[in-house]
């Protein structure tokens, strides 16, 4: 007997064989038995998830001596010839090898002759979007209204590329891509009737090889048994296709998540040492950890994993002692690898960087943890790394010699009143800006409140800067090092100007603004003492008041020598 491949030994001859496509074989069969066939239909989808045989097994359903009927019986004459093709009432054209006008007028001339032996005569347009604008054009009459014994199908991969006039005029089923589950079942039920002994690990490399396509996979599984003979191997498989281990995947992650850079390295020359490509391993390799992610979020992870049940259950095992942060870290890392080693020259080194930089990234802690750590109470024994073994004081600290601006905020005894009780009314908020009431200083923080409302960006800006200078007609603002950027965008023209309109209002008079860097070095307690500016939150004032019980009654400048 002549040798045939699987995917036309086994295509589906009835609309229950057709797998994943319940919604259209359904709607096709109601409409048979209601009697409300269309005169034009179109099939789009993905490759090979049975566009073609789902028109050929209708044909077969409308011209069989017991139809139109739901199901074909594939056993009279007009289903057999429909079968093999010989069938003179079920014309199969190739969009793409007949596109001109000239083909559709043809077509055109033969739709008024009625069947020779079936009671339809069913015109099947395969990759139909091929037909010229000319030749859909053409078309427009007749598939409008069309001889009552005419029936056309149209199946198309770009169902977009389709003039709408063309789609108004047909019923639309869109075939769903299959999923991997489906394609693994229909795989072992051909191996078992073949007699092809392969695990369901095997399957599923197939199967995701053959990204969602019936047919794919069907011609790959021969390939495989070309190579392995009736008994198959996972690993041949691999070879075969050129697919990495998931094995392979997994041992890296796994050592991505102990930190073994080592390991990692080793294991990045195996894989350049077996050839394969490593653009797809970064493919493979983001993949897994986006697998990593789903199993953390999901509580069935196995419905949005293409993988067989054994595969999810490992990456279930490596994914507890990941967070969600290390997970969706890592992927950013190799992402961005991923798109730089396409230009790279040394794209397998590129990796190995990326994979160093993962290893090495400290371990997170989750923002809730932190929060619950420094709130808790100061014996809590949770582990937080160095932060266990600072004081809650020391764990605050100025970055660029500057003071913090939760140092800013805080209000002295002298600045609060004698009084504790005594509370300032709110609709005096101009009388806050001055801080003595004299009109010889400004209120740094109210100041900057004032300035956000009105310029918010601006006052963001300032929220970076330290009062260095507070004098009567003088407002002097520095800025650490890493933060000198923000004084050119403070003195643009306009910025600059809104600013020093602003602070004239609030304050009453006319006031000279000046920009200066501050260096990292500099002693953030000596520039507020020298200038005179906030001497009463200056933190080593303020522990000479706590240690000999003072009160702050007045600031005096003294004079450099």
């Amino acid at each position: 007997m002549e040798y045939q491949v699987s995917a036309r030994k086994w295509r589906p001859q009835r609309f229950e064989d057709i797998i994943g496509q319940g919604h259209v074989t359904r709607t096709l069969q109601n409409a048979i038995k209601n009697n409300r066939i269309a005169h034009a239909y179109i099939f789009s989808g993905s490759r090979g998830v049975g566009k073609t045989t789902a028109a050929r097994i209708l044909a077969k359903a409308l011209n069989c001596v017991n139809g139109p009927t739901p199901e074909p019986c594939n056993n009279c004459d007009p289903c057999r010839e429909i079968t093999s093709g010989l069938s003179t009432d079920v014309l199969e054209i190739d969009g793409a090898s007949n596109t001109g006008v000239d083909d559709v007028r043809e077509l055109r001339e033969n739709v008024k002759y009625a069947p020779m032996h079936g009671k339809y005569k069913v015109y099947i347009i395969d990759e139909v979007h091929m037909l010229s604008n000319s030749a859909f054009n053409a078309l427009l009459k007749t598939l409008e209204e069309p001889p009552a014994h005419v029936i056309f199908v149209f199946a198309t991969t770009e169902v977009h590329e389709i003039p709408s006039t063309v789609l108004s005029r047909c019923q639309h089923f869109n075939f769903k891509r299959l999923t991997l589950i489906e394609i693994v079942d229909r795989l072992r039920l051909i191996a078992e009737k073949d007699g092809i002994d392969i695990n369901g690990n095997g399957l599923s490399i197939i199967a995701k090889a053959a990204d969602g396509s019936m047919r794919d996979s069907l011609s790959i599984l021969d390939q495989v048994i070309s190579f392995c003979g009736k008994k198959v191997d996972e690993k041949e498989i691999a070879d075969v296709l050129g697919v990495i281990n998931k094995d392979i995947m997994l041992a890296f992650i796994d050592r991505l998540k102990n930190k073994d850079s080592a390991g990692i390295i080793k294991i990045i020359r195996e894989v350049q040492d077996c050839g394969y490509d490593v653009r797809q391993f970064c493919n493979n390799l983001i993949e897994h950890i986006r697998n990593i992610m789903i199993v953390k979020v999901s509580s069935s992870p196995e419905e949005l994993i293409e993988l067989s049940r054994d595969a999810v259950d490992e990456i279930k095992r490596l994914a507890e002692g990941l967070s969600m942060e290390e997970a969706q870290l890592f992927f950013s890392i190799f992402s961005n690898v991923h798109k730089e080693i396409r230009w790279s020259p040394y794209p397998w080194m590129s990796l190995e960087m990326a994979a160093v930089k993962a290893v090495h990234v400290p371990s997170f802690k989750s923002i809730d943890k932190l929060i619950e750590f420094v709130s808790g109470p100061s014996g809590n024994t949770e582990d937080m790394g160095e932060y266990r073994s600072q004081k809650p004081e020391n764990r605050i600290k100025a970055k660029e010699g500057i003071q913090n601006t939760e140092v800013r905020s805080q209000k002295t005894d002298f600045q609060k009143g004698e009084d504790e009780g005594l509370q300032e009314p709110q609709d005096k908020r101009e009388a806050n800006i001055t801080g003595n009431g004299n009109g010889s200083s400004v209120n740094w923080d109210e100041l900057i409140n004032r300035v956000k409302e009105k310029k918010p960006n601006i006052g963001s800006y300032l929220e970076q800067g330290e009062l260095v200078r507070n004098s009567e007609k003088e407002l002097i603002i520095g800025f650490s090092d890493r933060s000198s950027f923000l004084i050119e965008l403070i003195e643009r023209e306009d910025n600059k100007k809104a600013l020093k309109n602003l602070i004239n209002d609030i304050c009453h008079r006319d006031i000279h603004l000046k920009f200066v860097k501050i260096s990292a070095n500099a002693d953030s307690g000596n520039i507020g003492i020298r200038n005179g500016a906030g001497v009463d939150i200056n933190p080593l004032v303020k522990d000479a008041l706590n240690i000999f019980g003072g009160k702050l009654l007045g600031v005096r400048k003294i004079e450099e020598r």
